[in-house]
């Protein structure tokens, strides 16, 4: 006689609720970034656009150090190539000013081009 071995079923709520705890940061930056335009006040843009800046830095430093192991700081420069050539765009200070969502990607291929 041979023993089969069973797989208990998949609770699908189960898997939703251990994963939710992870998931707060995420989905609290989100509604912030959500809620950020409706508010008519720039100090509140600045505060929340800086949040997300330290967001993007320390997610980052979490991944290499944390994860990787590696104690590389060099993907800051990209970071700060990134952030200032989004707003040197947005601001016009070269070029007719842009909007941010069309910064970001020029910005990102700014930051790809100089990491090699």
């Amino acid at each position: 006689m041979t023993a089969v071995a069973t797989v208990p079923p998949r609770d699908e709520t189960g898997a939703f609720r251990t994963a939710l705890p992870h998931l707060a940061p995420f989905l609290a930056v989100l509604a912030a970034a959500m809620i950020l335009p409706l508010v008519g006040n720039d100090y509140w843009a600045l505060i929340g656009t800086r949040m997300a800046i330290y967001w993007v830095l320390v997610s980052g430093l979490n991944l290499v150090v944390g994860f990787a192991g590696h104690l590389a700081i060099g993907y800051v420069a990209l970071l700060t190539l990134g952030a200032y050539t989004t707003s040197v765009l947005v601001a016009g200070n070269v070029t007719p000013p842009l909007p941010v969502f069309a910064a970001l990607p020029v910005a990102a291929c700014v930051g790809a081009r100089c990491s090699g």
